[in-house]
């Protein structure tokens, strides 16, 4: 194939030139991953709880920052359509082994706490100070059921458990008693979220629409729209496509350029082609395809090279990152930006096909 061999004859200027695409496909696979972690960790801890409904405050742009207080809390159980309601205060908090702790308070008698996984230990006892630790976070901090471990202001919690749920995100967190999670994070009165479990064949819109007509100053998300109305999580997946997008770009002037001189280095040859017959159609598809080829060893070395950037934040656990990592999407991800990547070689050839056609055949055979 011609342009395999257009390819071969400048073989450090292709490797260079597949590297500068490489270089924007992975920042693109990675931020996307990355951003995709998020909303998934979200969305499968809704799933493993069986939450069909989340309701927050209708001016929260996340749950850290929702109240939902004890009088609508207590509300939503009478209206009908709802199996039963679970609250949940969370937060953050700085520990020794931490800097940006999860803790969750739940009431021990409400349903919630059946879907925790217990692998050792026990669950929380009610008025008791005692904490269930994660699996991760039981690692990070060095502790075991039976020990002992301070949270805040010099309180010391009994460790009674230890959980796993199969995401990073609940597994390096903590759960404690409702009413210990709001004094720690100075809640008391009211929850973050009411955890919504509707009743067999109940309508999710109708429900939905008479909890906001009773209560209006509650919202309600779907379960599967809920990481997306997260206001932090939105700004995090336009950042990723935005910076994305500028990485791209930059890798398409790079594959551009080194196509435009591919053509002026070979206005001659051009010249010679057009005059024994090949058609200005021809000479554009090969360009065409040396921009492609290019893209495409680009757009593999970029998800190798993805893949390995993850690998690595996983290995060295970056401020907690590599907790939102997930690698269920990666499949799909590699998909799509290996499309992407042979847009960007289509997109990069266009103006080289361009000043192909341009040249008549009597002034590139003139041309040295």
């Amino acid at each position: 194939m011609i342009a395999l061999r257009n390819i071969a004859r400048k073989k450090t200027r292709s490797i260079l030139t597949a590297f500068g695409a490489a270089v924007g496909i992975m920042i693109l696979s990675t931020l996307i991953s990355v951003s995709e972690g998020i909303k998934g960790q979200i969305e499968d801890a809704i799933q493993i709880y069986q939450i069909d409904l989340a309701v927050q405050s209708k001016s929260a742009s996340s749950p850290f920052g929702s109240r939902v207080s004890a009088a609508d809390y207590e509300s939503l159980s009478d209206i009908e359509g709802i199996e039963n309601v679970s609250s949940l205060v969370i937060g953050a908090v700085k520990t020794s082994w931490s800097s940006y702790f999860v803790i969750m308070g739940i009431a021990p008698v409400e349903v919630f706490t059946e879907r925790l996984n217990i692998l050792e230990g026990s669950m929380l006892g009610a008025g008791k100070p005692e904490i269930l630790l994660g699996r991760i976070a039981a690692e990070a901090a060095d502790a075991g059921v039976g020990g002992r471990l301070t949270l805040s202001e010099h309180e010391e919690y009994g460790v009674t458990g230890i959980y796993t749920s199969g995401s990073n995100m609940l597994d390096n967190a903590a759960v404690l008693n409702i009413t210990d999670a709001q004094r720690i994070l100075k809640r008391q009165g009211f929850v973050n979220l009411a955890l919504v479990r509707l009743a067999r064949g109940a309508s999710l819109g109708d429900v939905a629409d008479r909890i906001e007509t009773r209560l209006p100053g509650l919202s309600v998300v779907r379960s599967g729209d809920f990481a997306g109305q997260i206001s932090w999580i939105q700004v995090a997946d336009t950042s990723a496509w935005a910076i994305s997008l500028i990485a791209l770009i930059g890798s398409c002037i790079v594959v551009m350029n080194t196509l435009v001189m591919a053509v002026s280095e070979r206005t001659k040859e051009i010249g010679i082609l057009m005059a024994i017959g090949w058609s200005r159609a021809r000479i554009m598809r090969t360009i065409i395809w040396e921009s492609l080829i290019i893209c495409f060893i680009g757009g593999l070395l970029g998800n190798l090279l993805g893949v390995i950037l993850l690998w690595g934040l996983q290995f060295v656990h970056p401020a907690g990152l590599w907790l939102w990592i997930s690698a269920s999407g990666v499949p799909r991800i590699v998909l799509m930006s290996m499309g992407i990547s042979l847009l960007l070689g289509a997109l990069s050839s266009l103006y080289p096909a361009f000043l192909s056609t341009r040249l008549l055949p009597a002034e590139a055979l003139r041309r040295e």
